[in-house]
């Protein structure tokens, strides 16, 4: 197996700049070659740590729910393109405190309440977790040809289950002031 590490955003980004097209762009841009390699080798590639910044991730940003639709679509994407899985990076502790590695961690997708829960080992779930839970409702199968045609930040994925059910996702990306999304769904 061939792994590699990503974390899309640098230790500035905002959600406006994780779910940006330029970033989804250079996401696949930057395991492309490696991802190609594995194929030609026929070996799978897995993202063996990732998440949406690095350095424990961004106040505002990575604990707040637009990181959600972003490993919703980094996840898809991702798997879309032939890698085998991804792994999400983050620690317990308590929420927004310095946990084991003195980072913030705030891209975690579990952590306490506080010092008590820690010490109970009573977690709850962060924003990030929900993206991933999502992402994981698609089940295993075969990606779907799409067409999105929007002047939109819009993506979306379809995939025909193992089950012979077929699933679609589509994650409007836009901020939460503009108007809703038409979809026509053939």
């Amino acid at each position: 197996m061939l792994t590699v590490h990503q974390y899309p955003g640098g230790s500035d980004a905002d959600i406006t700049k994780l779910l940006s097209p330029a970033t989804v762009t250079s996401t696949l841009n930057s395991v492309s070659k490696n991802l190609a390699a594995a194929k030609a080798n026929n070996l799978p590639m897995r993202v063996d740590e990732a998440n949406s910044t690095y350095n424990g991730g961004n106040d505002g940003t990575s604990n707040k729910f637009g990181s959600a639709l972003w490993v919703m679509d980094y996840s898809l994407l991702l798997a879309q393109a032939g890698m085998s899985g991804v792994n999400i990076h983050g620690g317990l502790g308590v929420c927004n405190e310095p946990i084991w590695n003195g980072k913030f961690q705030r891209y975690t997708p579990f952590c306490a309440a506080d010092k008590a829960g820690e010490a109970a080992q009573q977690y709850k779930a962060m924003p990030i977790y929900y993206g991933i839970w999502l992402a994981r409702q698609m089940g295993p199968g075969e990606f779907l040809p799409l067409t999105v045609s929007s002047d939109r930040n819009v993506t979306a994925y379809a995939v025909k289950g193992d089950d012979g059910r077929t699933r679609i996702a589509v994650l409007q990306k836009d901020t939460t002031t503009t108007a809703p999304v038409h979809l026509d769904i053939n």
